[in-house]
């Protein structure tokens, strides 16, 4: 407990950004301004021609930020009231505009006053310590920060409160004799919220680059297998670097969805700042891989499928059925270029099978969104869907997925297969466990056992293993098994 008698005649300052908020205010307002209309970012290079501070000010009028949901360390605050019981005035003292800062102030009502960035001054570092020194004059205070943009304060701070300080952060401060430190578990060094931010487990959708060379039958010619792996690389770094520019535009639709706010960039766990270099460095290694490996037709469809990739987070994916159509075109560009990438031309039959099939996965996501919808939801946030949808998109999904059985059935007949396979007729005998498995996904899905992530579901989803094993031996016994030799040896 904070001393009463030695606080009453302090001031404690609160620093905002990465202190008070595991977030960046400028870079989240950065990102809101940029959401609607990218173009825009010719604005932000003027602003900054003529200073930060005129910057921050332009988006503070231009951006209306949600501050009632911003992700606020609970620990800062609870310190904060305990300064406050123990007699302390609490100032908020920070470089983000003041604009926004009053209005936190305002909602979180346990500040005394506000110290922040005007038109003219950015009040960071060395100015932000001048303006409390002017604000305090004779009397001590103590600072809660989080960067060595603070370190000039904390030296002449009674207190020094850090937040997740860093080794070289504490060794710069160890001649300060007072010295707190307050651990809020948001740290953005952590591997696994970063292997979570990236999405690892959505790259098993690149698996698809690897269907021509399969459907070929010629998944052990080494060479060609090596240039899928490369081609899978680089579409999996690109998917990575969608999904972190797909969370960074969402941040405030994710914060108000009780699953999603907990994701790396709306809980605060990683800074908008980080994503933004993460999803620059992916897509730079992403296409450096295509160029310097992949044909040069490759590298088109590469930047196709991320083109395609950000029109759907920013506008495509709220609009009703054309973001369904969209998801399943990324998924045959994926077996597209997985066919450009080792020169081995695409069946038709295999493109129109894919088309129906992956639509019908696309639908079944939107009907685990509704069937997730509240009593009093009407919609799913940040889509076109309405809870009286359900129906129509229900319907929908499982008729595209019968749909793909069909044209998989007439693929059976073409000459393509009597040419691949030697007991083409045994490929009859996938039919029944695709059919087994769709319906049984949308079975599951209607009775709210799907997650909203489809692919997670299917990755811990021991049946479907045994279904692909299954249709793995099948094939593998249409291609190679000769009924004549097989007959001899049965009957001799």
């Amino acid at each position: 407990m904070l001393n009463k008698k030695e606080n009453s005649d302090s001031t404690l300052f609160v620093d905002l950004d990465g202190t008070l908020t595991a977030t960046d205010i400028l870079f989240e307002s950065i990102v809101i301004f940029l959401k609607n209309n990218p173009f825009r970012i010719i604005y932000l290079f003027l602003w900054c021609l003529s200073g930060k501070a005129y910057l921050k000010e332009q988006l503070s009028q231009k951006v209306d930020l949600n501050i009632s949901i911003l992700p606020y360390r609970q620990e800062v605050l609870e310190y904060i009231r305990e300064a406050k019981l123990s007699g302390q005035q609490v100032v908020l003292a920070t470089a983000t505009h003041h604009k926004i800062a009053n209005a936190i102030s305002n909602h979180l009502a346990i500040f005394n006053d506000v110290i922040a960035t005007n038109r003219n001054i950015n009040l960071k570092g060395n100015r932000k310590l001048d303006a409390i020194l002017d604000y305090v004059g004779e009397q001590s205070f103590d600072y809660i920060g989080d960067s060595k943009s603070d370190v000039a304060i904390w030296r002449a701070a009674r207190k020094t409160i850090i937040i997740n300080p860093s080794a070289s952060l504490l060794k710069t401060l160890s001649n300060n004799t007072n010295v707190r430190t307050v651990k809020t578990g948001k740290g953005s060094n952590n591997l696994i919220v970063w292997i979570k931010a990236i999405r690892i487990h959505q790259w098993s959708k690149n698996f698809l680059l690897f269907l021509p060379l399969i459907m070929a039958h010629r998944l052990f010619d080494f060479n060609l297998l090596l240039e899928n792996v490369l081609a899978f690389v680089s579409f999996s770094l690109t998917a990575s670097a969608g999904y972190i520019f797909n969370d960074l535009i969402d941040l405030e639709t994710d914060r108000q969805n009780i699953q999603k706010k907990q994701r790396p960039f709306a809980s605060g766990m990683l800074s908008v700042k980080s994503g933004s270099i993460a999803f620059l460095s992916l897509i730079l290694v992403s296409f450096t891989t295509a160029l310097f490996t992949m044909p040069k037709l490759f590298s088109i469809i590469l930047f196709l499928y991320f083109i395609i990739t950000m029109a759907y987070s920013l506008f495509l994916k709220s609009k009703v059925i054309i973001d369904v159509i969209t998801l399943s075109i990324l998924y045959n560009i994926r077996i597209i270029a997985g066919g450009i990438s080792i020169a081995i031309p695409i069946s038709s039959w295999l493109i129109v099978f894919s088309t129906f099939l992956f639509t019908s996965l696309a639908f079944l996501k939107r009907y685990a969104d509704l069937k997730l919808l509240g009593k009093s939801q009407k919609n799913i946030e940040g889509r076109g869907y309405l809870k009286k949808d359900i129906d129509f998109v229900r319907s929908s999904g499982i008729a595209s997925g019968y749909i793909s059985l069909l044209v998989l059935t007439l693929y059976i007949y073409s000459e393509h297969v009597t040419k691949l396979y030697k007991q083409p007729f045994l490929l009859w005998l996938c039919i029944p466990f695709i059919l087994y498995y769709i319906s049984r996904m949308w079975l599951k899905t209607n009775r709210g056992e799907m997650t909203n992530d489809p692919i997670i579901f299917i990755i811990k989803d021991y049946i479907s293993y045994i279904i692909l094993i299954i249709m793995a031996v099948i094939i593998f016994l249409s291609k190679t098994l000769d009924l004549h030799i097989s007959y001899n040896l049965l009957f001799r």
